[in-house]
Protein backbone atom coordinates (compact mmCIF):
# COMPACT_ATOMS: atom_id res chain seq x y z
CA UNK A 1 0.00 0.00 0.00
CA UNK A 2 2.63 2.66 0.88
CA UNK A 3 4.55 1.32 -2.00
CA UNK A 4 1.94 2.94 -4.37
CA UNK A 5 2.00 6.02 -2.83
CA UNK A 6 4.41 7.78 -5.11
CA UNK A 7 2.73 6.23 -8.46
CA UNK A 8 -0.98 7.54 -7.01
CA UNK A 9 0.70 11.50 -5.74
CA UNK A 10 2.34 11.18 -9.73
CA UNK A 11 -1.03 10.56 -11.30
CA UNK A 12 -2.61 13.32 -8.94
CA UNK A 13 -0.06 15.76 -10.04
CA UNK A 14 -0.91 15.08 -13.82
CA UNK A 15 -4.15 15.24 -13.41
CA UNK A 16 -4.46 18.26 -11.67
CA UNK A 17 -1.65 19.79 -14.50
CA UNK A 18 -4.19 18.75 -17.02
CA UNK A 19 -7.02 20.31 -15.87
CA UNK A 20 -5.82 23.80 -15.69
CA UNK A 21 -4.41 23.51 -19.34
CA UNK A 22 -7.88 21.83 -20.79
CA UNK A 23 -9.58 25.37 -20.17
CA UNK A 24 -7.50 27.45 -22.09
CA UNK A 25 -7.95 24.70 -25.18
CA UNK A 26 -11.54 24.94 -24.82
CA UNK A 27 -11.26 28.45 -24.79
CA UNK A 28 -12.79 30.51 -28.05
CA UNK A 29 -9.60 32.98 -27.77
CA UNK A 30 -7.51 30.57 -25.89
CA UNK A 31 -4.28 29.11 -27.55
CA UNK A 32 -1.64 30.24 -29.78
CA UNK A 33 -3.27 28.47 -32.65
CA UNK A 34 -6.69 29.42 -32.50
CA UNK A 35 -8.43 30.17 -36.04
CA UNK A 36 -9.85 33.61 -37.20
CA UNK A 37 -13.70 32.61 -37.01
CA UNK A 38 -13.62 30.44 -33.78
CA UNK A 39 -14.58 34.03 -32.53
CA UNK A 40 -18.29 33.04 -33.74
CA UNK A 41 -20.74 30.68 -33.19
CA UNK A 42 -21.50 28.07 -35.03
CA UNK A 43 -24.27 28.66 -37.41
CA UNK A 44 -24.23 32.74 -36.41
CA UNK A 45 -23.85 34.96 -39.27
CA UNK A 46 -20.60 37.04 -40.22
CA UNK A 47 -20.70 41.12 -40.23
CA UNK A 48 -21.01 42.98 -42.81
CA UNK A 49 -18.27 44.93 -43.96
CA UNK A 50 -17.64 48.05 -42.84
CA UNK A 51 -17.07 49.81 -46.52
CA UNK A 52 -18.76 52.50 -48.28
CA UNK A 53 -19.49 51.91 -51.70
CA UNK A 54 -17.44 53.27 -54.36
CA UNK A 55 -19.00 56.88 -55.01
CA UNK A 56 -20.22 57.78 -58.62
CA UNK A 57 -20.45 60.48 -60.39
CA UNK A 58 -23.43 62.25 -60.99
CA UNK A 59 -24.51 62.32 -64.45
CA UNK A 60 -24.67 65.64 -66.35
CA UNK A 61 -28.13 67.53 -66.23
CA UNK A 62 -30.53 66.30 -69.35
CA UNK A 63 -32.87 69.17 -70.39
CA UNK A 64 -36.36 67.77 -71.13
CA UNK A 65 -37.45 67.55 -75.18
CA UNK A 66 -40.51 69.91 -74.82
CA UNK A 67 -37.54 72.36 -73.12
CA UNK A 68 -34.68 71.94 -75.47
CA UNK A 69 -33.82 74.18 -78.35
CA UNK A 70 -33.08 73.13 -82.16
CA UNK A 71 -31.27 73.70 -84.65
CA UNK A 72 -33.94 74.14 -87.72
CA UNK A 73 -37.01 76.13 -87.13
CA UNK A 74 -40.01 76.49 -89.82
CA UNK A 75 -42.72 78.93 -88.96
CA UNK A 76 -46.31 79.75 -90.28
CA UNK A 77 -48.60 82.33 -88.88
CA UNK A 78 -50.70 85.32 -89.77
CA UNK A 79 -50.85 89.02 -88.56
CA UNK A 80 -53.41 91.67 -88.22
CA UNK A 81 -53.03 95.15 -88.68
CA UNK A 82 -53.78 97.37 -85.98
CA UNK A 83 -52.30 100.81 -86.87
CA UNK A 84 -50.65 103.03 -89.78
CA UNK A 85 -48.66 105.58 -89.33
CA UNK A 86 -50.02 108.20 -90.06
CA UNK A 87 -53.18 107.20 -89.28
CA UNK A 88 -54.64 106.74 -92.73
CA UNK A 89 -58.09 105.43 -94.13
CA UNK A 90 -59.25 103.07 -94.08
CA UNK A 91 -58.17 101.96 -90.37
CA UNK A 92 -60.23 98.76 -89.65
CA UNK A 93 -57.85 95.58 -88.58
CA UNK A 94 -56.12 94.31 -92.14
CA UNK A 95 -55.00 90.35 -91.73
CA UNK A 96 -51.79 89.07 -93.79
CA UNK A 97 -50.08 85.87 -93.47
CA UNK A 98 -46.77 84.56 -93.51
CA UNK A 99 -43.86 82.08 -93.70
CA UNK A 100 -40.31 81.79 -92.78
CA UNK A 101 -37.58 79.45 -92.17
CA UNK A 102 -34.26 80.21 -89.64
CA UNK A 103 -31.09 78.41 -88.69
CA UNK A 104 -30.59 78.64 -84.72
CA UNK A 105 -27.04 78.62 -84.66
CA UNK A 106 -27.00 78.58 -80.96
CA UNK A 107 -29.60 78.84 -78.71
CA UNK A 108 -29.74 82.88 -78.13
CA UNK A 109 -29.60 83.26 -81.85
CA UNK A 110 -31.16 82.66 -84.91
CA UNK A 111 -30.73 83.96 -88.51
CA UNK A 112 -33.86 83.18 -91.56
CA UNK A 113 -36.17 84.28 -94.03
CA UNK A 114 -39.65 85.55 -94.35
CA UNK A 115 -42.20 85.96 -96.83
CA UNK A 116 -45.54 88.57 -96.01
CA UNK A 117 -48.71 88.30 -97.89
CA UNK A 118 -51.34 90.79 -97.09
CA UNK A 119 -53.98 90.01 -100.02
CA UNK A 120 -56.14 92.77 -101.10
CA UNK A 121 -59.08 93.51 -99.42
CA UNK A 122 -60.99 96.42 -101.09
CA UNK A 123 -58.72 99.07 -100.23
CA UNK A 124 -55.05 97.62 -99.17
CA UNK A 125 -52.75 95.39 -100.44
CA UNK A 126 -49.39 94.38 -99.36
CA UNK A 127 -46.24 91.88 -99.87
CA UNK A 128 -43.03 91.71 -99.00
CA UNK A 129 -39.59 89.22 -98.74
CA UNK A 130 -37.08 89.77 -95.49
CA UNK A 131 -33.90 88.58 -93.79
CA UNK A 132 -34.51 88.08 -90.31
CA UNK A 133 -32.66 87.75 -87.12
CA UNK A 134 -33.82 87.16 -83.87
CA UNK A 135 -32.32 87.32 -79.98
CA UNK A 136 -33.79 84.63 -77.61
CA UNK A 137 -33.28 85.83 -73.95
CA UNK A 138 -33.48 82.16 -72.14
CA UNK A 139 -31.14 79.27 -73.48
CA UNK A 140 -33.27 76.18 -72.25
CA UNK A 141 -37.47 76.15 -70.89
CA UNK A 142 -40.72 75.64 -71.93
CA UNK A 143 -40.87 79.69 -72.59
CA UNK A 144 -38.84 81.24 -75.00
CA UNK A 145 -39.26 84.83 -75.72
CA UNK A 146 -37.15 86.63 -78.47
CA UNK A 147 -36.82 90.25 -80.34
CA UNK A 148 -36.58 89.96 -84.01
CA UNK A 149 -35.43 92.53 -86.72
CA UNK A 150 -36.20 92.05 -90.44
CA UNK A 151 -34.75 94.01 -93.64
CA UNK A 152 -36.32 93.47 -96.86
CA UNK A 153 -38.26 94.79 -99.92
CA UNK A 154 -41.81 95.14 -100.79
CA UNK A 155 -44.91 96.79 -102.25
CA UNK A 156 -48.44 98.11 -100.86
CA UNK A 157 -51.53 99.37 -102.44
CA UNK A 158 -54.43 101.11 -101.26
CA UNK A 159 -57.67 102.68 -103.26
CA UNK A 160 -60.25 101.43 -104.58
CA UNK A 161 -61.12 99.86 -107.90
CA UNK A 162 -60.73 103.36 -109.64
CA UNK A 163 -57.73 105.13 -108.02
CA UNK A 164 -55.24 103.21 -106.21
CA UNK A 165 -52.16 104.63 -104.80
CA UNK A 166 -49.16 101.98 -105.31
CA UNK A 167 -45.47 102.33 -104.03
CA UNK A 168 -42.52 100.12 -104.18
CA UNK A 169 -39.84 99.98 -101.06
CA UNK A 170 -37.70 99.25 -98.51
CA UNK A 171 -39.39 97.86 -95.42
CA UNK A 172 -37.75 97.36 -91.33
CA UNK A 173 -39.50 95.67 -88.88
CA UNK A 174 -38.83 95.47 -84.92
CA UNK A 175 -40.88 93.21 -82.55
CA UNK A 176 -41.27 91.51 -79.62
CA UNK A 177 -42.47 88.19 -78.80
CA UNK A 178 -42.91 85.01 -77.14
CA UNK A 179 -42.86 81.01 -77.79
CA UNK A 180 -44.53 78.27 -75.48
CA UNK A 181 -43.69 74.75 -75.87
CA UNK A 182 -46.89 72.82 -76.93
CA UNK A 183 -45.09 69.48 -77.55
CA UNK A 184 -41.33 68.12 -78.21
CA UNK A 185 -41.14 70.06 -81.58
CA UNK A 186 -43.83 72.57 -82.37
CA UNK A 187 -43.94 76.16 -80.61
CA UNK A 188 -46.95 78.69 -80.38
CA UNK A 189 -47.13 82.34 -79.19
CA UNK A 190 -47.93 85.98 -79.94
CA UNK A 191 -45.58 88.61 -81.36
CA UNK A 192 -45.85 92.41 -81.58
CA UNK A 193 -44.23 94.10 -84.67
CA UNK A 194 -43.64 97.69 -86.09
CA UNK A 195 -42.61 97.85 -89.45
CA UNK A 196 -40.86 101.18 -91.00
CA UNK A 197 -41.50 101.62 -95.07
CA UNK A 198 -39.33 103.17 -97.21
CA UNK A 199 -41.15 103.90 -100.25
CA UNK A 200 -39.44 104.19 -103.73
CA UNK A 201 -41.37 104.74 -106.74
CA UNK A 202 -44.72 105.57 -106.09
CA UNK A 203 -47.39 105.33 -108.88
CA UNK A 204 -51.41 106.39 -108.99
CA UNK A 205 -53.09 104.18 -111.44
CA UNK A 206 -56.73 104.24 -112.54
CA UNK A 207 -58.29 101.63 -114.71
CA UNK A 208 -56.72 102.53 -117.98
CA UNK A 209 -53.01 103.51 -116.85
CA UNK A 210 -50.61 103.87 -114.21
CA UNK A 211 -48.79 107.35 -113.53
CA UNK A 212 -45.51 108.19 -111.55
CA UNK A 213 -46.09 110.50 -108.77
CA UNK A 214 -44.19 112.47 -106.26
CA UNK A 215 -43.82 111.30 -102.72
CA UNK A 216 -46.30 114.00 -101.27
CA UNK A 217 -48.84 113.36 -104.06
CA UNK A 218 -49.45 109.61 -102.84
CA UNK A 219 -50.30 109.05 -99.28
CA UNK A 220 -48.99 105.88 -98.55
CA UNK A 221 -48.81 104.99 -94.93
CA UNK A 222 -44.56 104.79 -93.29
CA UNK A 223 -45.39 102.63 -90.77
CA UNK A 224 -47.80 99.89 -89.76
CA UNK A 225 -48.18 98.35 -86.06
CA UNK A 226 -49.27 94.92 -85.97
CA UNK A 227 -49.70 91.69 -83.76
CA UNK A 228 -48.85 87.91 -85.10
CA UNK A 229 -49.63 84.82 -84.06
CA UNK A 230 -46.65 82.20 -85.04
CA UNK A 231 -46.63 78.58 -84.73
CA UNK A 232 -42.62 77.45 -85.08
CA UNK A 233 -41.51 73.52 -86.17
CA UNK A 234 -38.23 72.67 -84.63
CA UNK A 235 -36.22 70.38 -86.04
CA UNK A 236 -32.73 68.83 -85.81
CA UNK A 237 -31.09 67.50 -82.58
CA UNK A 238 -31.69 69.22 -79.08
CA UNK A 239 -28.72 71.74 -78.19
Amino acid sequence: MFALLPFLVAVAAFLAAFASVSPALASPTGGAHSEPWSDFAAGAPLPEADLEPPSEAEPPAVRRPDTARRPVELDVGSALGLARVPLLAPTRPEPAFFVGAAWRAAPWFALGAEATLEPARGAVGRGWLALTARTYFIESGSVDPYAVWSIGAGSLERGDGERIERGTGWLLRAGFGVDFALSNSLKLGPALYYTRAIWGARELCSSHACTAWQSERVALPSGFVSLAVRLAWQLGDPY
